[in-house]
This record gives C-alpha cells, structure tokens and sequence, in this order.
C-alpha cells in the first residue's frame, strides 16, 4: 500500500468518526431521530445499477441500513484519499481553508448522489437544513486534513533554531476563556464574535457593527415570537459563533487556534441548553423579559472575563 492511499484510508477513517460523533451527539443533544437518507441513497444507487437489496421484513431493514453505514463510510474514505493525493500533488492551503475544502468534497460526496437518485433535493432545503448538514461535514473536514498532516513525513532539519513567530500551544487559561465565549455565545450569539472585537481595539465601523448586533439580539430576545435557539439553524449558528470568538482570542494571543475553537464551539452548546433551560423554568416565576435581561447579564459577565486583555484590560 503506497503512503498516499494509507494516509488517506487513516484519515478518511479519523474524519468518517469525527462527522458520526458530532451526528450522535447532535441526535443525544437535542432528541431528533436518526436520519434515513444514507439508505435510501444506497437503496436508490443500487437499484440504478440494476439490483436490489434481498430479504423482507426485519432482514431486509437490517440489510438497508447496513449498506447505508458501508455508503457512509465509502464516502469517508474516498473524501481521505482525495486530501491524501492533493497533498502528494503538492496542494499547500491554510488550514482553515483546507478544512473547508476538504468538508464541501465530503458534503459533495453525500448529498450529490442522493439527489441524483432523488432521495433529496438541496434546493428545497431551508437555511436551517444546509447548516445542520454543513457543521458535522466541516468537523469532518479539519479532523481529516489534520490527520493527513499529522502523518507527513519529519524533515530532516539542517540548523536547529526557534521560530518565535509561529503560534504557541494554546494554555489552559485561554482553553477556559474559549469555552466562557462560547457559552456566552449560547446565550447570545453575537457575543461570540463581539466579545473580541470590541476588546481588542477595533474601528469606528467594526465598533458600531458589533455592538448594534448585540443590542439587537437582546432586544429581539425579549420577543416571545422568537424561534427556540435549539432549533437546527439557530443552535448550530452559536456553535459557530462560540468556534469563530474563541479562534480571535487564539490568534490575539499568538496561540494555536483548534483547542479553543473546539472548547468555543462546546461552550456555545452548553449554554445554549444552558440558556434554554432557565427561560423555560423562569417563565413560571418572572416575566420573560426579566428573564431575558439575567441572561443578559450573565452573558456580559462571561464574555468580560473571557475576552480580557493581558494586564486585567
């Protein structure tokens, strides 16, 4: 076996784990049953190629979905093999850009052939849809580029000297903040991204356009209109917004960004069931704009602590 085709078997198989970790823990978070359209798609391919799948009643139902499962991960190691080759070939791209890249070829390789054997079709998909089938697919895009750079080969070093303009590992402390951000970020979105700008000494226009956007949330909060956070679009938007903020205070800090984007997006999801629990138990004993100004101010408070300059700024 060549050393790009188990590279990129390695790292298929480390992206497919990481896209069906956040899809189960998606389905444990928020009690949504599981999806059957890896299934129909096989069913639907195998049918297109003249077969079918054997069996009846429960055998046939096991057969369906094991053969979505085997579709699932085929794609996941295909996805593998193609960052594999196009860092043979020499493709050298941030990795924030690889990562996106490599995401949107997964994307490709699942929801093409389900629209080409109709068991879906993208454009009748709503914001929320695209959001919920792009997050887990751009997880699975970083872990599979890092694991594809992971197995580089070491070069050999002709003089051994400290880059000290490289990134450094990103500290407990900063981990912590990362995940107060992102928690922040669960009760109101716009804090995940404002939260650093606003601290780190932005322009009259960046300025003004982070703080109307949190005004606005809070004041659109108290609506009792409002769709609930955990909906699809919703709840995987502050997940973005808690990986993006707690990215910014990496960079700030001249550390690596992938440990406090990860404790950022986990954070936003903590607080957003966080969030969601207390407005319900409030409702029973304050007005919900009362509850909404707490929230508030709780949100403030983590986004201080967690957005603090060096020296106490």
């Amino acid at each position: 076996m060549t050393g790009v085709v188990r590279r990129g078997l390695l790292a298929g198989a480390a992206g497919t784990t990481a896209l069906n970790a956040v899809t189960y823990l998606d389905m444990a978070l928020r009690g949504r049953p599981a999806s059957d359209l890896p299934e129909q798609t096989v069913e639907g391919l195998i049918e297109a190629a003249g077969g079918s799948i054997d069996g009846s009643g429960a055998a046939y139902d096991a057969r369906r979905t094991a053969w979505g499962a085997v579709g699932g991960i085929g794609a996941g190691l295909a996805t593998g093999l193609v960052t594999s080759a196009a860092r043979r070939a020499g493709v050298r791209l941030p990795f924030w850009a690889a990562a996106v890249g490599t995401g949107a070829v997964a994307m490709a390789a699942s929801d093409l052939p389900a629209a080409y054997v109709g068991a879906t079709d993208p454009r009748e998909w709503t914001a929320g849809d695209w959001v919920a089938d792009a997050v887990p697919h751009l997880v699975m895009g970083a872990v599979t580029v890092a694991a594809v750079r992971a197995q580089d080969p070491d070069p050999v070093p002709e003089v051994h000297v400290v880059d000290l303009t490289k990134p450094g590992r990103a500290g407990a402390g900063l981990v912590t903040r990362s995940f107060a951000l992102g928690a922040a970020a669960g009760a109101r979105t716009a804090l995940g991204v404002a939260g650093p700008v606003l601290t780190s000494g932005p322009g009259r226009v960046a300025g003004t356009a982070a703080t109307l956007a949190v005004v606005g949330e809070m004041a659109a909060d108290k609506s009792p209109v409002v769709p609930s956070r955990l909906d699809n679009g919703a709840f995987y938007g502050r997940v973005a917004a808690g990986a993006a903020g707690a990215r910014l205070l990496a960079r700030r800090e001249d550390a690596r960004t992938l440990v406090p984007a990860v404790a950022g997006g986990l954070g936003a999801a903590a607080g957003s069931f966080a969030g969601a629990g207390w407005r319900s138990r409030a409702a029973n004993t304050m007005p919900n704009w009362a509850a909404g100004l707490v929230e508030d101010a709780v949100a403030v408070g983590l986004t201080t602590l967690a957005c603090r300059r060096r020296g106490g700024r």
